[in-house]
């Protein structure tokens, strides 16, 4: 397989000829294969058939076997192809990039490389029908959801082969891999204990960030990567065993309906949401923009009208019914505030809580808001960030860097020299003082961003613990059956070639224990909403601190 200097692999393939070749229930090997050698696999109503090329000795009775029941394609050794959505388009994304800015990444990685996001065409050629090529066979399930979840698993073994940032594979016969997975699946009674079957296959690659994501998981994933959501704009957060709103989008059904901060959800639709969990809950209340929702719940109140008590202070006083209309809710990831001390210091606040599409456009309104009241210096407060899009990390990154500056730099397959990916000419929003706050759950986007202001001399790094520690970059390959493979295809260190995988980004300063985050708990920049105010919290006063002894 050829590959450029990235380590990315370069898209171009054809079919160079096709055979009618039968397709007996069996499983055959007649030759060693190797990733590299597996160019096409076709599901047919008895078998699934790998095709590929190696040189054993030709069996004369192939070519008696020849009969009208399945189509093969031929590929010979020098052909390179990654297969995903049959025989459609294949999409590519590092790092949980958006398609969008994905072309502009990359070509800061590897001049030349075919851009992320081009749709992989297949074209087939008018070649004369050569000798077959030799063929391996695998049972295909009579189950036809878990004939297609081995589908998938060929089409993922093929990825993997070509485009893993390990070359060999973590030492694994990755062939026999593919073979003991397809053979447990078949006896699979169900879907989920054949995509068992499939994580398992996965996991002897030994990286936790290269896995399979079924196409429920896929759709979440991606909605939570959009500028927007279809449904009814509701932010609902367990706690206590109970589920509660952390507050209404602005602008939302929910929002206009008059939900409220603190208030308890029983059902949805009149299914009860009882051991529910807030994801749970978020695929109810999302649908079709025009269908109608129906939710139950319980009303808090307090002595300030409008207002919802804090949880743990009042007892239920009334049960509401509410029905709303689902539309296109916009979702935003920041949350600003203007923080003032006793003197003249005033402090912008913002919190990033994933880095999505809009994010760079909300931090820059934000930006811009807190310098017309007058702030003298920010805190970004990224804790609890898991990541997000790549290319919005950087698009943040350019709102308090000068140009040229490297963000990140990164390694491919190849396992050659480091490539920078830099930003060109550009000047920040703000020049101002800048905090960042991090915490053991700021992750992958969130180290990009926090090691480019760290190490360009742009921002303090405060926090009691290092970041997560994820210095990986994943390509995301949409799958024929709409899941999707997360395959790790890169390295990167921040702009001073620091290590960040398993190791994290270390604070310059301690700022005290802050509240540890639970897996189904509200960011603090959030929970402001029901009451906690941020100016409270130990960090954002050990920033305050350090900015005022700055400025001092």
């Amino acid at each position: 397989m050829m590959a450029n200097a990235s380590g990315i692999p370069n898209l171009n393939s054809k079919i160079v000829s096709r055979q009618i070749v039968d397709t007996p229930k069996m499983f055959q090997r007649r030759c060693l294969w190797s990733s590299r050698k597996l160019r096409f696999q076709l599901q047919t109503k008895e078998a699934l058939i790998l095709q590929g090329s190696c040189s054993p000795k030709r069996n004369p009775r192939d070519r008696q076997r020849i009969s009208s029941r399945t189509t093969v394609a031929h590929f010979s050794d020098s052909e390179r192809s990654i297969l995903q959505k049959g025989l459609g388009s294949a999409r590519r994304e590092g790092l949980e990039m958006s398609i969008r800015k994905a072309k502009d990444l990359w070509s800061h990685i590897s001049k030349g490389a075919v851009a992320l996001g081009l749709s992989l065409a297949l074209s087939a050629t008018s070649v004369p029908v050569s000798e077959a090529f030799p063929i391996v066979r695998f049972p295909a399930s009579d189950n036809e959801e878990v004939a297609r979840v081995q589908q998938t698993m060929i089409e993922a073994w093929s990825i993997v082969g070509q485009t893993f940032f390990d070359p060999e594979l973590n030492g694994t016969d990755w062939f026999r891999e593919l073979s003991d997975g397809l053979k447990t699946a078949y006896v699979a009674p169900s879907r989920e204990e054949a995509y068992t079957a499939f994580s398992t296959m996965l996991s002897k690659l030994g990286d936790p960030y290269t896995r399979f994501a079924p196409a429920s998981d896929f759709a979440n994933f991606r909605l939570g990567t959009e500028a927007h959501v279809d449904g009814v704009g509701l932010l609902v957060a367990s706690s206590d065993g109970k589920l509660r709103v952390v507050a209404p989008l602005k602008g939302g059904p929910a929002e206009r309906a008059g939900i409220q901060p603190g208030d308890e959800l029983l059902s949805v639709n009149g299914k009860s949401v009882a051991g529910f969990n807030g994801e749970q809950v978020a695929q109810l209340l999302r649908g079709r923009p025009g269908t109608s929702v129906s939710i139950r719940l319980h009303r808090r109140t307090s002595s300030v009208p409008g207002v919802a008590a804090r949880p743990d202070q009042l007892p239920v006083v009334r049960t509401q019914q509410v029905r709303m209309r689902r539309e296109a809710v916009e979702l935003h990831s920041v949350y600003s505030e203007l923080l003032e001390d006793d003197g003249q210091n005033r402090f912008g606040y913002i919190s990033i809580n994933n880095f999505s599409q809009n994010v760079a456009q909300d931090t820059a309104e934000a930006i811009r808001n807190l310098e017309n009241k007058g702030a003298t210096s920010y805190i970004l407060d990224l804790r609890d960030n898991a990541g997000g899009l790549v290319d919005s990390s950087i698009d943040v990154a350019r709102l308090w860097l000068d140009g040229p500056a490297p963000i990140f730099h990164v390694r491919g397959r190849d396992g050659g020299e480091m490539q920078d990916v830099a930003l060109q000419e550009g000047a920040p929003v703000t020049n101002r003082p800048l905090v960042v706050l991090v915490n053991r759950n700021s992750a992958s986007a969130s180290e990009i961003l926090t090691g480019a202001l760290h190490d360009n001399g742009r921002a303090k790094i405060l926090g009691d613990h290092p970041t997560f520690g994820k210095g990986k970059i994943q390509g995301i390959y949409e799958l024929s059956d709409g899941s999707a493979l997360f395959v790790t295809i890169a390295k990167y260190t921040t702009p001073n070639n620091s290590e960040i995988d398993r190791v994290g980004i270390s604070p310059d300063l301690g700022c005290g224990l802050s509240p540890a985050a639970g897996p189904d708990s509200a960011k603090q920049g959030i929970t402001a909403i029901l009451g906690v105010d941020v100016g409270d919290d130990s960090c954002v006063r050990s920033a305050e601190k350090y900015l005022q002894a700055k400025d001092a």
